[in-house]
């Protein structure tokens, strides 16, 4: 019997073009896999944000007006100099996003690790696991994490409990510079706040949003150097979630969309006119400006961040003491 002899040349070739092909395969279903688990990832943002919304309409159930929670309406300003749990004028200074997100986890509303998106590029934003739910406490007049009690002014730049710097440049130490928060919400100032800050707004309202460019600008660095850009889809193009007033949340692929549409005043003869999630009257370029588009300040002079159009933002700065200025703050841009 002759057996038939092995051909090395042969085996080798034949190991060779599996491995080509093993390779051509493995860098096909790569790209693949990372496409499905970065849009996994995506619609697991989308779900946190409205949960994040669901807790809060919940909550304000229990809320005079159907209004979503507040913080300057939790802790409250000093009635006759003395604080009372539940009354007092609305301290609008509280109303920002680390005194919002924190009283509504101090209630247990929902973790802190809903606050952080998984999709988070920017390493100023951390997750915060060591909440000290032990801060409120109406006795001390303390109502979540960071509060201050007793009427004492709630430091500009906090260093403890729940932090919202968006702004701060990822090589600084200070522990001040932090964010613990991924989504942008209403601005809670002005005609918003009043009217459109409730559970039970409209289905074109977006309440909670991925976080935009600066004032909402589609050109120039404030876009091209954002890491939102990088958050969700292509890293070159703004894409993420949006939650709104009904609670259903949509994938958007624009700041501003033809049917999502505001109108006031004089602006555009009166007509309405595509409403940019990231930009209002005080934006710059402004948006919505003109007779009838703001707020009046107590002193008759318009307020150009009070509208009532759609403003999504971090703020973590106080608004002034009539609650018709807050600055939001965008993060820092990255190099080319």
């Amino acid at each position: 019997m002759h057996r038939r002899s092995i051909q090395p040349g042969f085996a080798l070739l034949d190991c060779v073009l599996a491995a080509g092909v093993l390779l051509l395969l493995a860098s096909a279903v790569v790209p693949s896999i990372n496409l499905v688990r970065r849009g996994g990832l995506t619609e697991q943002d989308g779900a946190q944000q409205r949960q994040v919304h669901a807790a809060l309409v919940n909550q304000s159930r229990s809320n005079a007006g159907g209004r979503l929670l507040l913080p300057g309406l939790v802790n409250r300003r000093a009635v006759n100099g003395q604080q009372v749990p539940g009354q007092g004028d609305h301290d609008y200074s509280k109303d920002r996003t680390h005194c919002l997100y924190s009283a509504a986890v101090a209630m247990q509303l929902f973790p802190t690790a809903l606050l952080l998106g998984p999709t988070e590029v920017n390493p100023v934003v951390r997750l915060y696991d060591s909440y000290n739910y032990a801060a409120y406490n109406p006795a001390l007049d303390t109502y979540w994490d960071g509060d201050a009690g007793f009427g004492a002014v709630l430091p500009a730049n906090p260093v403890v409990g729940l932090r919202a710097r968006i702004n701060s440049s990822p090589a600084s130490t200070s522990p001040a510079d932090v964010c613990h928060v991924s989504f942008a919400h209403q601005m809670l100032i002005g005609i918003r706040r009043d009217l459109h800050w409730r559970g039970d707004v409209a289905s074109d309202r977006p309440l909670f949003a991925t976080r935009g460019c600066k004032n909402g600008v589609t050109t120039g660095p404030d876009y091209d150097l954002s890491p939102t850009l990088r958050l969700h889809g292509p890293s070159n193009s703004w894409e993420g979630n949006a939650c709104f007033g009904d609670n259903h949340v949509a994938y958007v692929t624009a700041f501003s969309d033809p049917a999502r549409t505001y109108q006031c005043g004089t602006f555009n003869g009166g007509a309405p006119w595509p409403d940019n999630m990231f930009a209002c009257g005080g934006s710059v370029p402004t948006e919505f400006s003109g007779a009838g588009c703001m707020e009046s300040s107590v002193t008759g002079v318009a307020a150009p961040w009070a509208g009532g159009d759609a403003m999504l933002a971090i703020h973590p700065f106080a608004t002034n003491w009539s609650g018709v200025t807050a600055i939001p703050q965008w993060d820092a841009l990255t190099t080319p």
